[in-house]
């Protein structure tokens, strides 16, 4: 037990008066006159007795009630010894508040947010004016942070917005002591105010625990599972996106209660506008996959929203996309010594929706290869090495090739396009004389969706019949697929990616010199579906969750800052160049749900749908068990946090104890006068 006051010990000096009282009476003898004194005589003895024992007892009760009464005044504590070091003097307090987008939760007390800050208040204010105070957010989380006065920590308090960024105990662990880094005091505190989501705070954890230098306390704002009900996925079922033709959705949505949901409205928007109403039933912890279509009305970039019906958590309600729907693709097509009818009448007549440049190998250098999707090399018999840098630069920034080869082919120089790819080693061409078929291809790979009847695809194929054709052994260390190939297992179209872009390498050539496939039922599917995926290779189908988005890339030589704008708002992410390509990070910023433009100057790059985590809509809180194994768990209100917070750093008071003890010596002291006599 120490005293927070031992000043006013000095008072118990004033103990001495009631003992002098005691030992010296002051008072003098009266003389009484009597007659007979042989009786008095008798009781002398046990009357004398009688009041010393009354003068005792009254001089010990006094004594103990002054000096309970002085020692309440002292302010006696015992020390905690589990959350306390002993320390004296100043102390250095972290408040570190959950500013997540699951925040924004609500219950009676109002929403999560504003309950932590008024808190947060009111535990630095529970601290002396001397004591040290920093300031910290889960969104921001700034290490080697200078402490400041407590005036200034609750001006910083009242400052704080919703800012995403995940945050766990793993992480909590981790930077724990680079967070006192500059504390000027021994004795140190952090108060973590949060909703403490299971499957956010436990999604890292760690045994690691920190040192008992720091006293921890979790004040949890609530222990209440809401129900809730959210989109954990939204995903176009074909990455080609056309203007008329209906685009279907699919989505996955989760029930997080134990409450059957009847009917669930839900409601599609593009460009502000509705496009889709449906509702689904789900029952108790139900995760339901299901679909929405509608016809795609325009071209160009679409911001489009999908809008539950959900209460009362409504903060994850709209989930945001975008995509981009093309008006005609635009395709370079690069003619050499071997011309393919087929595939120009099919490109001219059939592909509508791609606008068609024909040049020759030798004016291929004079062309802009960043204002074509797709680029087309057909028979060409060789290819500089500037021409090769080039394309192959443009396809790692997302451009789409489809390459045919010659008869009579450099090998040596279409290899050194395809050593930039790393995508394979091109080997002789091959006459078959005997006949060699061509195997039945994967029809559950997704080149092939939408291409076969669901009743036809376990159906036996016609092999084309083949005369000559490249050997081509893809990289194993590169991503590809092998659409199509023969039964002795050499390729015959391979899908490769290299980095945003694609490759289609054909082993063959369009023409009927080389195989009659260019007559058989596959043909004109196969050549559509290469170029819708190569003019699609970056996949314009945005979305990403706010403060846990990937590195987002784009190609771009220009020195103008790339900028997210958003209702004549505009947020400058960190952007790195290289090569061509600048690297953005968004996750710095403090983006609310929505649809923004990625803008570099006058031109619009893309459209972007920002998103809760889906890890926010989980509300479940973690067991209060995790919490006190590893802090001290405080109340939440205002005057049982305050007295835990003084108990926690001063140890249990003993005043009102002492207070009480004052009180019963009085009573006895009634009692003695009252009752001995």
């Amino acid at each position: 037990m120490i005293f927070l006051q031992p000043w006013v010990l000095w008072f118990l000096l004033f103990l001495l008066i009631p003992i002098i009282v005691h030992l010296f009476n002051f008072q003098k003898p009266k003389k009484l006159l009597f007659s007979n004194i042989q009786f008095i005589k008798e009781v002398d003895k046990v009357v004398t007795q009688r009041i010393k024992l009354k003068q005792w007892l009254l001089l010990i009760a006094r004594l103990l009630a002054v000096a309970s009464l002085v020692l309440a005044f002292a302010t006696p504590v015992i020390k905690n010894h589990e959350n306390s070091l002993g320390n004296s003097g100043n102390r250095s307090v972290i408040v570190l508040i959950d500013n997540s987008l699951s925040m924004s939760a609500s219950n009676p007390k109002g929403m999560y947010l504003d309950q932590v800050k008024f808190l947060a208040r009111e535990i630095v204010k529970s601290y002396e004016p001397t004591d040290e105070f920093q300031v910290q957010t889960t969104g921001k989380l700034r290490l080697n942070t200078t402490f400041v006065r407590q005036s200034e920590a609750l001006e910083r308090i009242q400052e704080i917005s919703f800012h995403q960024n995940r945050f766990s105990y793993k992480k909590l662990v981790e930077i724990l002591p680079f967070l006192f880094q500059n504390a000027g005091s021994a004795n140190r505190s952090i108060y973590i105010l949060s909703d403490f989501q299971k499957s956010t705070f436990l999604s890292e954890v760690t045994e690691k625990k920190w040192s008992e230098e720091y006293k921890v306390h979790f004040v949890p704002i609530s222990n209440q599972t809401f129900k809730n009900v959210f989109i954990s996925e939204i995903q176009p079922e074909s990455h080609v996106f056309e203007k008329g033709k209906p685009l279907t959705l699919k989505l996955k949505i989760q029930n997080l209660s134990d409450e059957k949901i009847p009917k669930l409205s839900i409601q599609t928007e593009v460009n502000g506008k509705i496009v889709a109403i449906s509702s689904e039933s789900l029952e108790p912890n139900e995760i339901k996959n299901t679909s929405i279509t509608y016809t795609v009305q325009e071209t160009g970039w679409q911001q489009a929203k999908i809008i539950l019906e959900d209460y009362p958590i409504q903060f994850d309600n709209a989930r945001y996309f975008s995509y981009y729907v093309a008006e005609k693709h635009p395709v370079l097509l690069v003619k050499g010594n071997e011309n393919s009818l087929y595939l120009e009448k099919f490109l001219l007549e059939v592909a509508s929706n791609f606008h068609l440049k024909s040049v020759n190998t030798f004016e291929l250098s004079n062309e802009d290869l960043k204002n074509y999707e797709v680029l087309i090399l057909m028979g060409i018999k060789e290819l500089s090495n500037g021409n090769a840098n080039r394309i192959s630069e443009w396809v790692k920034q997302g451009g789409g090739l489809l390459f045919f080869p010659h008869e009579e082919m450099n090998v040596k120089e279409i290899q050194n396009l395809y050593d930039q790819f790393k995508a394979g080693q091109w080997k002789n061409l091959e006459l078959l004389t005997q006949k060699v078929l061509m195997e039945n291809p994967d029809v559950d790979m997704p080149f092939f969706k939408d291409i076969f009847l669901p009743s036809k695809k376990n159906a036996e194929l016609e092999s084309p019949h083949f005369q000559k054709i490249y050997g081509f052994q893809p990289n194993p260390k590169s991503v590809y697929q092998n659409i199509l190939k023969l039964k002795n297992q050499e390729p015959l179209l391979v899908q490769s990616r290299i980095g945003s872009g694609l490759v289609f390498t054909f082993t063959i050539f369009p023409n009927l010199k080389w195989s009659d496939w260019v007559m058989h039922s596959l043909f004109a599917p196969l050549i559509y579906k290469s170029l819708w995926l190569a003019s699609n290779a970056q996949k314009w189908f945005l979305q990403m969750p706010i403060g846990e988005s990937e590195i987002f890339k784009i190609p771009s030589l220009s020195k103008s800052l790339v900028k997210l704008k958003r209702d004549n708002k505009e947020w400058i992410p960190e952007q790195y160049p290289q090569s061509g390509i600048l690297s953005l990070n968004f996750n710095k910023l403090e983006l609310e749900p929505g649809n923004y433009q990625l803008v570099q100057g006058d031109s619009l790059f893309a459209c972007i749908g920002f998103n809760i985590p889906i890890s926010e809509s989980d509300l479940t809180p973690a067991q209060s068990d995790f919490l006190k194994q590893n802090g001290l768990v405080l109340d939440t209100n205002t005057n049982v946090l305050t007295q835990s917070i003084q108990q926690s750093e001063q140890g249990t008071p003993l005043w009102k104890y002492f207070l009480i003890f004052c009180l019963l010596m009085l009573i006895a002291e009634l009692l003695i006068l009252k009752f001995i006599r």
